[in-house]
Parts: structure tokens; sequence; C-alpha cells
């Protein structure tokens, strides 16, 4: 299973066994029980990077393994695939506001003018399609 995972493409182009040893080339790989883990050191801290085996399939259990491999991590599966329920023209307008205020409370009130304008709609529609696509994409995650 290791080599399996090791093999397995990343989202940095390249399989994880490269990512990995290029990022971290003093990383070890250690298989303890049903996790497979990457452990690197960053001055004093230990950066795990942690793959479960469940029913013969990798599951991304770490922050740092599911930024590497969404396809293997669960919540991001859910979020795709609810991404994939809403409107394009609703995502590219939630995309657009979300990218623009980066999250950021006090500016988002900006964002929603800016794709206004760039979308043809009124501020108000910017923002309840937002709020519409957040819930959306993320409420309904089990």
């Amino acid at each position: 299973m290791l080599n399996k995972l090791k093999n397995h493409q990343s989202v940095k182009g390249v399989t994880v066994k490269q990512y990995l040893q290029g990022k971290h080339p003093d990383g070890r790989w250690i298989e303890k029980g049903d996790e497979i883990i990457y452990q690197a050191q960053y001055a004093h801290l230990s950066l795990d990077y942690v793959w479960k085996i469940i029913n013969g399939e990798f599951e991304a259990t770490s922050g740092r393994a599911a930024e590497l491999t969404p396809d293997l991590n669960k919540r991001s599966r859910e979020i795709q695939a609810n991404r994939e329920q809403v409107p394009k023209n609703e995502l590219e307008i939630y995309d657009y506001i979300k990218d623009d205020s980066e999250g950021d409370d006090e500016i988002i009130k900006e964002s929603f003018k800016k794709a206004s304008e760039k979308f043809g709609v009124s501020e108000e529609e910017a923002e309840e399609i937002y709020i519409k696509v957040d819930h959306l994409i993320y409420l309904q995650l089990k």
C-alpha cells in the first residue's frame, strides 16, 4: 500500500513521493497500523502528512495530506460534489467574491459591489448568491 500512495498523483503535478522528498528530503515514511505517515522536521516542528487506510482505500486525515491529495479527503470530495450542484453563473459570482475578499469580513462588502458591476447583478443579489452558494457547498457536509 505504501508504494501505491507514494506513486499517487498529487495536486502539485508530481507524485506524492516526488513532492515530499523534494520539499522535505530528510523526512521518513512510517507505517503504523492502518496509517501511513510521512514525517518531516522543520526547525523544531514535526510536520506530519497522515493517510489512513479504510476498506483498502486511502483517506487523507491530516491537513497537510488533504492539501497535497484532496482527492483522498472525504471533506474535499464532498465540497467538490456540492460545488458541481451549483449553477455555473452563481458559482462564478461566489468564487469571484471569495477570491476578491479572501474571506475578510471587512472588505467583503466591497467585493459584493465589484461582483455586481462585473456580473450585472445588484449588490444585494451578489450578497444573496454568495450566502446561498456558501450554504449549499458547506452546510450540506456530512
